[in-house]
């Protein structure tokens, strides 16, 4: 199953915006490069200043707005089923082969470090899984 949604909202994850979190020794990936040439794209938001304040980027602006749309492969199964001819040989009525997952993949343009379908930062990353087996019947 496919799951997409199309959303644009404001940034509303502190750390996200914050320049320097864990005691101001790391900086977050938005403030590396930050040095531009002149001819900056009048269209483009910018981002705010650097700063060691939390709170200094967090005032509003077009820079806290995102667009979070997404698509997501939710749930995938493969399975084959082996010919009768060759299970009547050894007694068995079915004997199926799958392999399935959840949340496989995830197409976004927004901030890999959180997930398009939570607006929180204090969430456990989604969950990816993978099964393989057998469904037999005698």
């Amino acid at each position: 199953m496919l799951y997409a949604a199309p959303d644009v909202y404001k940034e509303s994850i502190a750390y996200l915006l914050w320049d320097f979190p864990e005691s101001n020794i790391k900086a977050q990936p938005t403030v590396m490069d930050r040095w531009s040439s002149e001819d900056i794209n009048a269209d483009a938001a910018v981002r705010p200043a650097v700063h060691l304040i939390n709170s200094h980027n967090a005032q509003e602006s077009t820079y806290s707005y995102a667009d979070h749309s997404y698509i997501r492969l939710k749930n995938l199964e493969v399975s084959y089923k082996l010919p009768k001819e060759i299970l009547q040989k050894v007694n068995i009525t079915k004997c199926e082969l799958f392999m399935n997952g959840s949340n496989l993949f995830t197409f976004t343009n927004s901030d890999p470090r959180r997930d398009p379908e939570t607006q929180a930062d204090n969430v456990y990353p989604i969950i990816k899984r993978y099964n393989f087996g057998i469904r037999t019947s005698f």
